[in-house]
């Protein structure tokens, strides 16, 4: 992943850059990213469920993060046996695109990455509705979204029964970790569509009452049995990702604190121009003045 966090630093140097630039880096990070051997992603998928809060909220550099989750998705899903295709389109369609190589049928997915500091679990953040609109627009079969399992509600939540009603499939960064560590890939006897498609499954089994209960642990079962794998081999993920999350945190918060011991030192007047220079008002107002000098207008 430093080649990826080189290209979206040097590219960006903290600034939001214009359109066409923001493609050529999208299409750099691409071209390194599928590039990645299986022990490249499998090194990615541990560190990309992460947001890493030196990227500013909203930021180009958190908009290529973005997709480079999306790239890491779709590397993995070709370990996993499909031809895949990250899309440029914007709108009501899904970013990544995945066709099974050996049965056909196709997936819709989205992919997931989010701050240490994230508080409020919001159910619009994981958009489970829309990726079933997104699943129709693409004529996929299944739609799936890859979030990191330890960011997805503990308790109840309106996304599980929104999976269960339109069928998405809730995974995991850590459930394609589970499969490419243990070079899993469909063949004539392995169809990973009975995973895709096990919330429809459940459906049918769950009460309405118990409809907005997490499902992960059981989802995880079930891709164990389809793939023939150990319970213990997913418990060893879970805690593969529990370290690499723990230094992750203590690696933000280090961080943290020595930013806030920077500030403690400022002089007022350094106080005051670094507070300018975070709010990027300068920025604003340049874009703004030539804007009204392109249509002609006065200030």
């Amino acid at each position: 992943m430093k080649r990826v966090w080189n290209a979206i630093k040097s590219e960006c140097a903290g600034a939001n850059v214009e359109k066409t630039r923001f493609e050529n880096v999208a299409c750099e990070l691409q071209e390194i990213v599928f590039s990645f051997t299986r022990e490249e992603t499998l090194n990615a998928i541990q560190k990309i469920g992460v947001i890493p809060e030196s990227f500013g909220r909203d930021s180009t550099e958190e908009k290529l993060f973005a997709k480079t989750s999306d790239l890491v998705l779709a590397r993995a899903l070709s370990f996993l046996g499909f031809s895949v295709e990250v899309c440029r389109r914007r709108g009501d369609f899904a970013d990544v695109v995945a066709e099974s190589k050996r049965f056909g049928y196709k997936l819709a997915a989205d992919a997931k990455s989010f701050r240490l500091s994230r508080t409020a679990k919001n159910q619009k953040d994981y958009k489970v509705t829309a990726l079933n609109s997104w699943r129709i627009n693409a004529v996929a079969d299944f739609a799936v979204l890859v979030a990191p399992y330890f960011q997805y509600p503990t308790k109840e939540s309106q996304i599980y029964r929104q999976a269960l009603e339109a069928n998405v499939c809730l995974a995991s960064w850590e459930t394609l970790f589970l499969l490419l560590a243990n070079n899993v890939e469909e063949s004539e006897r392995l169809n990973l569509s009975r995973y895709w498609a096990f919330q429809s499954d459940l459906a049918a089994r769950v009460p309405v009452a118990e409809s907005k209960r997490s499902f992960l642990n059981e989802s995880a079962s079930a891709l164990c049995e389809i793939a023939d794998l150990s319970s213990e081999k997913w418990s060893e993920t879970l805690a593969v990702f529990r370290a690499v999350v723990g230094k992750q945190g203590s690696d933000e918060i280090e961080r943290l604190t020595k930013e806030i011991e920077k500030i403690k030192v400022l002089t007022r007047e350094e106080a005051i121009e670094a507070l300018i220079e975070k709010t990027k008002y300068r920025e604003n107002i340049k874009t703004i003045r030539a804007y009204l000098k392109k249509i002609g207008a006065t200030v």
